[in-house]
Protein backbone atom coordinates (compact mmCIF):
# COMPACT_ATOMS: atom_id res chain seq x y z
CA UNK A 1 0.00 0.00 0.00
CA UNK A 2 1.37 3.41 -0.93
CA UNK A 3 0.35 6.17 1.45
CA UNK A 4 -0.72 9.39 -0.21
CA UNK A 5 0.86 12.73 0.43
CA UNK A 6 -1.19 15.81 1.10
CA UNK A 7 -1.12 19.56 1.20
CA UNK A 8 -0.62 20.72 4.79
CA UNK A 9 -0.23 24.12 6.40
CA UNK A 10 2.95 25.87 5.31
CA UNK A 11 4.64 25.46 8.69
CA UNK A 12 3.99 21.72 8.77
CA UNK A 13 5.98 19.51 6.42
CA UNK A 14 3.93 16.71 4.82
CA UNK A 15 5.11 13.30 5.84
CA UNK A 16 4.14 9.71 5.16
CA UNK A 17 5.68 6.38 6.00
CA UNK A 18 4.70 2.76 6.41
CA UNK A 19 5.13 0.56 9.47
CA UNK A 20 3.68 -2.77 10.62
CA UNK A 21 0.44 -2.66 12.58
CA UNK A 22 2.06 -4.87 15.22
CA UNK A 23 4.73 -2.26 15.86
CA UNK A 24 2.19 0.46 16.50
CA UNK A 25 0.04 -1.81 18.66
CA UNK A 26 3.01 -2.78 20.81
CA UNK A 27 3.73 0.87 21.54
CA UNK A 28 0.25 2.26 21.91
CA UNK A 29 0.69 2.71 25.67
CA UNK A 30 3.68 4.99 25.16
CA UNK A 31 2.65 7.06 22.16
CA UNK A 32 -0.32 8.78 20.63
CA UNK A 33 -0.63 8.51 16.89
CA UNK A 34 -2.74 10.14 14.21
CA UNK A 35 -3.67 6.96 12.41
CA UNK A 36 -5.30 6.11 9.12
CA UNK A 37 -5.90 2.39 8.95
CA UNK A 38 -6.95 0.48 5.86
CA UNK A 39 -8.81 -2.74 6.86
CA UNK A 40 -7.23 -5.87 5.47
CA UNK A 41 -3.89 -4.23 4.74
CA UNK A 42 -0.74 -5.42 6.44
CA UNK A 43 0.50 -1.93 7.12
CA UNK A 44 -0.90 1.30 8.46
CA UNK A 45 -0.28 4.60 6.77
CA UNK A 46 0.50 7.30 9.27
CA UNK A 47 0.14 10.56 7.49
CA UNK A 48 -1.15 14.07 7.68
CA UNK A 49 -3.38 13.27 4.70
CA UNK A 50 -7.15 12.71 4.68
CA UNK A 51 -7.83 15.88 6.67
CA UNK A 52 -10.20 17.94 4.57
CA UNK A 53 -10.87 21.60 5.18
CA UNK A 54 -14.53 20.84 5.80
CA UNK A 55 -13.70 18.38 8.60
CA UNK A 56 -13.12 19.40 12.19
CA UNK A 57 -9.46 19.20 13.21
CA UNK A 58 -8.36 15.84 14.57
CA UNK A 59 -5.51 15.98 17.08
CA UNK A 60 -4.81 12.40 18.14
CA UNK A 61 -6.37 9.00 17.74
CA UNK A 62 -5.56 5.74 19.54
CA UNK A 63 -5.16 2.58 17.51
CA UNK A 64 -7.80 0.91 19.70
CA UNK A 65 -10.20 3.54 20.97
CA UNK A 66 -11.94 0.99 23.17
CA UNK A 67 -8.73 0.40 25.14
CA UNK A 68 -8.33 2.95 27.90
CA UNK A 69 -5.15 3.40 29.89
CA UNK A 70 -5.45 2.48 33.57
CA UNK A 71 -5.74 5.38 35.95
CA UNK A 72 -2.80 5.66 38.37
CA UNK A 73 -3.56 4.72 41.96
CA UNK A 74 -4.04 7.55 44.41
CA UNK A 75 -1.07 8.03 46.75
CA UNK A 76 -1.28 6.56 50.23
CA UNK A 77 -1.41 9.55 52.59
CA UNK A 78 -0.18 9.53 56.19
CA UNK A 79 -1.01 12.33 58.62
CA UNK A 80 0.69 12.98 61.95
CA UNK A 81 -0.66 15.37 64.62
CA UNK A 82 1.77 16.95 67.08
CA UNK A 83 1.68 19.05 70.23
CA UNK A 84 4.63 21.24 71.00
CA UNK A 85 6.69 20.44 74.06
CA UNK A 86 5.60 22.26 77.17
CA UNK A 87 7.77 25.24 77.99
CA UNK A 88 8.90 26.12 74.45
CA UNK A 89 7.51 28.98 72.39
CA UNK A 90 5.56 28.68 69.16
CA UNK A 91 8.55 30.21 67.35
CA UNK A 92 11.02 27.68 68.75
CA UNK A 93 8.66 24.79 67.99
CA UNK A 94 8.32 25.89 64.36
CA UNK A 95 12.03 26.61 63.95
CA UNK A 96 13.16 23.25 65.28
CA UNK A 97 10.50 21.26 63.45
CA UNK A 98 11.20 22.91 60.10
CA UNK A 99 14.97 23.44 60.17
CA UNK A 100 16.26 20.60 62.35
CA UNK A 101 13.72 17.79 62.19
CA UNK A 102 12.85 18.44 58.55
CA UNK A 103 16.52 18.17 57.60
CA UNK A 104 16.80 14.89 59.54
CA UNK A 105 13.90 13.12 57.86
CA UNK A 106 14.38 14.43 54.31
CA UNK A 107 17.06 11.91 53.24
CA UNK A 108 14.91 9.01 54.45
CA UNK A 109 11.81 10.37 52.70
CA UNK A 110 13.78 10.46 49.46
CA UNK A 111 15.34 7.04 50.11
CA UNK A 112 11.93 5.37 50.38
CA UNK A 113 10.25 7.23 47.54
CA UNK A 114 7.97 9.72 49.32
CA UNK A 115 5.96 11.76 46.82
CA UNK A 116 5.09 14.70 49.07
CA UNK A 117 5.94 16.00 52.53
CA UNK A 118 4.62 19.10 54.24
CA UNK A 119 4.37 20.62 57.70
CA UNK A 120 1.31 22.62 58.75
CA UNK A 121 2.21 24.96 61.60
CA UNK A 122 -0.83 25.72 63.76
CA UNK A 123 -0.91 28.55 66.27
CA UNK A 124 -3.58 29.28 68.83
CA UNK A 125 -4.02 32.74 67.32
CA UNK A 126 -4.71 31.31 63.87
CA UNK A 127 -7.17 28.75 65.24
CA UNK A 128 -9.10 31.41 67.14
CA UNK A 129 -9.10 33.81 64.19
CA UNK A 130 -10.46 31.10 61.86
CA UNK A 131 -13.05 30.00 64.39
CA UNK A 132 -14.34 33.53 64.91
CA UNK A 133 -14.27 34.53 61.24
CA UNK A 134 -15.70 31.37 59.66
CA UNK A 135 -17.39 29.29 62.32
CA UNK A 136 -19.06 31.85 64.55
CA UNK A 137 -16.56 31.19 67.34
CA UNK A 138 -18.49 28.06 68.37
CA UNK A 139 -16.55 25.25 66.71
CA UNK A 140 -14.54 22.66 68.56
CA UNK A 141 -10.93 22.85 67.40
CA UNK A 142 -8.30 20.15 67.48
CA UNK A 143 -5.81 20.70 70.26
CA UNK A 144 -2.67 20.27 68.15
CA UNK A 145 0.13 22.59 67.12
CA UNK A 146 1.21 20.93 63.90
CA UNK A 147 0.36 18.37 61.25
CA UNK A 148 2.63 16.49 58.88
CA UNK A 149 1.37 15.21 55.55
CA UNK A 150 3.29 12.54 53.67
CA UNK A 151 2.16 10.96 50.40
CA UNK A 152 3.58 7.55 49.51
CA UNK A 153 3.26 5.53 46.31
CA UNK A 154 2.12 2.57 48.44
CA UNK A 155 1.57 1.35 51.98
CA UNK A 156 4.68 -0.80 51.56
CA UNK A 157 6.83 2.29 50.95
CA UNK A 158 5.46 3.93 54.10
CA UNK A 159 6.15 0.74 56.02
CA UNK A 160 9.75 0.57 54.81
CA UNK A 161 10.31 4.19 55.88
CA UNK A 162 8.79 3.71 59.32
CA UNK A 163 10.77 0.51 59.97
CA UNK A 164 14.10 1.77 58.65
CA UNK A 165 16.55 1.31 61.58
CA UNK A 166 18.70 4.22 60.43
CA UNK A 167 15.64 6.50 60.35
CA UNK A 168 14.60 5.41 63.85
CA UNK A 169 18.09 6.09 65.18
CA UNK A 170 18.20 9.52 63.53
CA UNK A 171 14.89 10.81 64.95
CA UNK A 172 14.75 8.93 68.26
CA UNK A 173 16.43 11.66 70.27
CA UNK A 174 15.10 14.58 68.25
CA UNK A 175 11.33 14.18 68.57
CA UNK A 176 11.22 14.66 72.37
CA UNK A 177 13.10 17.95 72.01
CA UNK A 178 10.16 19.80 70.47
CA UNK A 179 7.03 17.61 70.86
CA UNK A 180 5.00 15.83 73.50
CA UNK A 181 5.70 12.28 72.39
CA UNK A 182 2.77 10.82 74.31
CA UNK A 183 0.32 13.07 72.47
CA UNK A 184 1.29 12.23 68.88
CA UNK A 185 -1.62 10.85 66.83
CA UNK A 186 -1.78 9.50 63.30
CA UNK A 187 -4.28 8.98 60.51
CA UNK A 188 -4.00 7.52 57.02
CA UNK A 189 -6.05 7.22 53.85
CA UNK A 190 -6.18 8.03 50.16
CA UNK A 191 -6.79 11.50 48.82
CA UNK A 192 -9.68 12.20 46.42
CA UNK A 193 -9.21 15.60 44.79
CA UNK A 194 -12.39 17.61 44.21
CA UNK A 195 -10.79 20.98 43.44
CA UNK A 196 -7.13 21.86 42.97
CA UNK A 197 -6.14 25.03 41.15
CA UNK A 198 -2.47 24.04 41.53
CA UNK A 199 -2.87 21.16 39.06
Amino acid sequence: MTPTRCRCPKKVKPFAFKCPISLIASHQSAFLWMLIYVPGAGNAAISCSKLQASQPPVLFSHLHSSTSMAQPARPFRALGFFKKKEGISDEEFVRHWKEVHGALVLPFLKKHGALYYSQTHISQANKEAFNNACLGGKAKLLDYDGVITIDWPSLEAAQAYSNDPEYKAAVRDDIPIFTQTGEICFAAGREEIVLDHKM
